[in-house]
């Protein structure tokens, strides 16, 4: 028989998980990431970060926008107050790196960890091949990118 500290973690795991949404898929909408590859651009050498807007659609989580919050940035570091109304489809962050590293840091990891299901991250030149999508954790995952305007 389980302790009782173990069967109260699992049901406290499953309560959590049950609120979260369910995809297989992940999908960026073009614009998004023209948006993206613009704000880098106009912000390089500084960082930029913004949240990103999605929603789940078919067991497919389809980034379909971007919010904006005031932030600081500098060379190595982009911190944004992170006060959206709880009505928002905040689905995660995306940032950028000045270098081609679209790695995420031990920082980014603590910013993934807070909020979000899933997170972006450019790297220099900013291009489509530049860009990279993480789970809380750090791990990589899988993306497309939508074609056309939908």
């Amino acid at each position: 028989m389980k302790p009782l500290s173990d069967y109260l973690k699992g049901i406290f795991e499953k309560f959590l998980a049950a609120g979260q949404p369910r995809f297989s898929k992940i999908e960026l909408k073009r614009e998004v990431l023209l948006d993206i590859i613009d704000f880098a651009n106009a912000n390089h050498p500084r960082e930029f970060v913004a949240v990103l807007e999605g929603r789940v659609i078919d067991e497919t989580l389809v980034i379909e926008g971007l919010l904006y919050q005031p932030y600081h940035s500098s060379n190595g570091a982009a911190v944004m107050r992170q006060d959206l109304p709880l009505t928002t489809n905040a689905i995660g962050t995306v940032h950028s790196h000045p270098s081609p590293n679209n790695s995420p840091s031990a920082q980014d990891i603590r910013l993934f960890s807070k909020s979000g299901l899933v997170h972006m991250i450019i790297g220099y030149p900013f291009t489509e091949q530049a860009i990279a999508c993480y789970d809380l954790n750090g791990k990589p995952l899988e993306f497309e990118i939508a074609q056309g305007l939908q």
